[in-house]
């Protein structure tokens, strides 16, 4: 949990994907996408929910947690409000 602190969570929370943004972070979306990079370190039962855009995504999402045998909510938000 110590290493939370080393994330640019400026660049997390930031709602502009673009590195063409406001205060010139020219490295904003390599960042905003290497950010959620944590395969083999975060355990699935720390996962309470996928948010989707639709419900084939959604039908998609629910195989694979059923494969798995994982309990994960899949919800449907196509808000653009999350962006992962």
């Amino acid at each position: 949990m110590d290493d939370l602190k080393e994330l640019d969570w400026k660049s997390i929370d930031a709602t502009e994907w673009t590195d063409d943004n406001l205060d010139n972070d020219t490295d904003r979306m390599r960042k905003k996408q290497s950010e959620f990079l944590i395969k083999d370190y975060m355990p699935t039962t720390f996962i309470n929910s996928i948010l989707v855009y639709n419900t084939d995504i959604k039908t998609k999402i629910e195989k694979l947690i059923k494969k798995y045998n994982l309990n994960i909510a899949v919800l449907i938000d196509n808000s653009s409000k999350f962006y992962y």
